[in-house]
């Protein structure tokens, strides 16, 4: 893209879902990391899980959608097992 005109200099499938990757998960973990910094947040709020992020794929810690888990458990399986399933569980707690 070029930045100061706003044009597509090329795209490729643009509009194409695809399982998230490891930088999204990063970008997901900083602004995890900054609704705690900010108190919109705790690590032991409680996040009840869904189908659409257990049918995430990819990396995953297979998340039961009838289980609840808190903040800090999700943030850990994100860290330390790349949990597609859990980022995008998290993702949707409004921050």
């Amino acid at each position: 893209m070029n930045k100061q005109l706003g044009q597509i200099l090329y795209e490729h499938n643009s509009h194409e879902q695809l399982r998230p990757a490891s930088v999204t998960k990063v970008m997901s973990i900083l602004l995890i990391m900054e609704a705690l910094d900010t108190g919109k947040i705790s690590l032991s709020d409680q996040v009840p899980c869904s189908e659409n992020a257990a049918s995430m794929g990819g990396s995953q810690i297979w998340l039961d959608p009838r289980e609840t888990l808190t903040v800090d458990e999700m943030l850990k399986a994100i860290c330390v097992a790349s949990a597609n399933d859990y980022k995008v569980q998290l993702r949707h707690k409004k921050f």
